[in-house]
């Protein structure tokens, strides 16, 4: 599974990085994925961050196989 930031909706609150440090870092203005594949251990609490992402800016891709 991969998550994706629409930059265009993220106000940079944060609360990504903190939840997933490693794979999301927050800037001045919009959070980036820096490690977009969610290891196996971390998929139920980026499922969470995705719902509770308060600019609804969060997204999670399921891998194709």
């Amino acid at each position: 599974m991969r998550l994706s930031i629409d930059i265009s909706r993220c106000i940079g609150c944060g609360l990504c990085e903190e939840t997933l440090p490693g794979v999301v870092v927050t800037g001045m203005l919009t959070a980036r994925v820096v490690n977009p594949e969610i290891p196996a251990y971390l998929a139920e609490t980026a499922r969470e961050l995705v719902e509770y992402c308060p600019a609804e800016a969060l997204s999670i891709e399921k891998d194709a196989t």
